[in-house]
């Protein structure tokens, strides 16, 4: 019997044009070396990152994600540099959404999805956020592309080696001052016992109406609070 200890933290970037001003050189990386390492080109692979947005995006009545391979060779030549912070402009001149994870162990591409919207309940509708969950359910972004890399370095040396998942969106979603107008998030109200959005969204729903979706269920089951995907993890994020 194995006990497996698994690490994670994550982040999450939006476009705050402040941001994209850097003197830091750019990452020098070919397309050749992001083919060798990190670029998901896999049709499995790709269907799982598409899922594990589409499927949170449905529920929040968001249109679907497609799959951009240009978003996913950026994406790839950030994770293949194995720094855990955001590219911050460094890809492209065109602001990009950004969320990165990493994790030791066994980490697979539906966990580290999942580990995107474990901010849901934190989001307040009378004070909007920008968190990860919001850039995952973002209405008008319609392009997703992601990486992953093994990398040193991330956690102690004692813990192994880290996977790091790097997804940009595009539009690029989190804008300030316009959320949440470009979502529409749903929440459960335990005085009215109605699932509610916030201003200007159109999705006002009973929760009757999603008791088949998974994800509405485990919202309302643990009444706006959603628990660890690793209970007992060590966790630390950087927003």
């Amino acid at each position: 019997m194995f006990l497996v200890t698994l690490f994670y933290v994550f982040i999450s970037f939006g476009f705050l044009p402040h941001f994209f001003a850097s003197a830091a050189p750019r990452p020098q990386f070919t397309k050749h070396n992001a083919l060798a390492r990190g670029l998901v080109s896999d049709s499995a692979d790709i269907a799982a990152f598409l899922a594990g947005h589409n499927t949170v995006r449905a529920a929040h009545n968001a249109p679907a994600l497609t799959w951009s391979g240009e978003l996913a060779l950026k994406a790839a030549i950030w994770a293949n540099t194995c720094q855990f912070r955001h590219s911050n402009g460094l890809l492209s001149n065109k602001p990009y959404g950004e969320n990165i994870v990493a994790a030791t162990g066994d980490f697979s591409i539906p966990a580290a999805m999942g580990t995107f919207v474990q901010d849901a309940a934190d989001y307040n509708p009378a004070n909007p956020t920008y968190t990860h969950f919001t850039q995952v359910v973002w209405k008008s972004t319609t392009q997703l592309g992601c990486a992953v890399s093994k990398c040193d370095g991330i956690f102690d040396r004692s813990l192994g080696k880290a996977t790091l998942y790097v997804c940009l969106y595009n539009p690029a979603g989190n804008v300030v001052g316009n959320a949440p107008q470009c979502t529409s998030l749903i929440f459960f109200s335990k005085t009215s016992g109605y699932l509610l959005a916030p201003p200007n969204c159109y999705a006002v729903l009973l929760k009757s109406e999603i008791s088949s979706s998974l994800y509405s269920q485990r919202l309302l089951s643990l009444s706006g609070t959603l628990s660890s995907a690793y209970p007992g993890a060590n966790k630390r994020s950087n927003i």
